[in-house]
């Protein structure tokens, strides 16, 4: 099983990176979670990522970070259903049909005013014991002027 220490110290260029814990659903928003994309985030306690076992394809465990311009997901292999990896992974790129808008949630955590990733075909890396994915990001704020600033703020 994959955690946030072996995560951080295995994987990350920036270990001091706030990681936070996740369910996702896959999807596209605009298809009522069909297709392909990411249709909804909900944050997952200590407690709830240790005991997680997905029980749809579309739903499964990641971990999210926000990595200078770029939001990196990595989805571990033992959060996920075998028909996810198929039908999800297997082609080495993570599809997303329609742009995504992340939940106001963590936009607050972040504290930005919206936080978009375009639509696109995503390089996914395969690690051994997880799928990886570097989503670019586009996002507004009022207070941060800059991607110095909104480090700062987070």
């Amino acid at each position: 099983m994959i955690d946030i220490n072996y995560y951080s110290t295995m994987y990350r260029q920036n270990p001091s990176s706030e990681i936070i814990r996740i369910e996702a659903q896959l999807g596209n928003p605009q298809a009522e979670c069909k297709g392909f994309g990411i249709c909804t985030l909900d944050e997952l306690d200590s407690n709830s990522w240790d005991d997680y076992r997905p029980y749809r394809i579309r739903r499964l465990k990641a971990l999210l970070s926000w990595q200078e311009e770029h939001v990196h997901l990595v989805f571990p292999i033992n959060g996920m259903l075998v028909p996810t990896r198929a039908h999800f992974f297997a082609s080495g790129s993570f599809l997303i049909e329609s742009e995504t808008r992340f939940p106001a949630w963590l936009c607050d955590h972040w504290k930005v005013d919206s936080i978009i990733i375009p639509s696109g075909a995503y390089a996914c890396q395969i690690r051994e014991e997880a799928f990886e994915v570097d989503l670019p990001v586009l996002w507004q704020s009022k207070s941060v002027k800059t991607l110095a600033d909104l480090k700062k703020a987070v």
